[in-house]
């Protein structure tokens, strides 16, 4: 299976964040960061469908981008439910833990 991958580095902390599509034209979001804005772009221009948000852990400057990409794109989200202390996408706000307990690697099989 081709997956291209897109990276995108994240100010201000120069975060890195991806975009991979399938050969389907299926993408998943990872660490969108504060970049949602290129993101959307990016997806846009490449015509391709987003089917998820894939977070490896909370940090501000992985999920910054998060509430904006839910809200216009209407996909889940995925997050590690120790890193979870409230979300709220409905309301265009994002609420943090402040002692984070995990961090996870995906690891995507029978994706087409």
């Amino acid at each position: 299976m081709k997956l291209t991958v897109k990276r995108f580095q994240n100010a201000p902390f120069s975060e890195n964040g991806y975009v991979a599509i399938n050969e389907s034209d299926e993408c998943v979001i990872i660490d969108p960061g504060g970049s949602y804005d290129d993101v959307l772009a990016y997806i846009k221009d490449r015509h391709c469908q987003p089917i998820a948000i894939l977070l490896t852990h909370g940090h501000c400057d992985h999920v910054a981008g998060v509430g904006p990409l839910h809200e216009n794109l209407q996909i889940p989200v995925y997050l590690h439910e120790r890193d979870v202390v409230r979300m709220s996408f409905s309301l265009g706000t994002l609420f943090l833990p402040i002692l984070l307990a995990a961090q996870i690697w995906w690891v995507v099989t029978g994706w087409n």
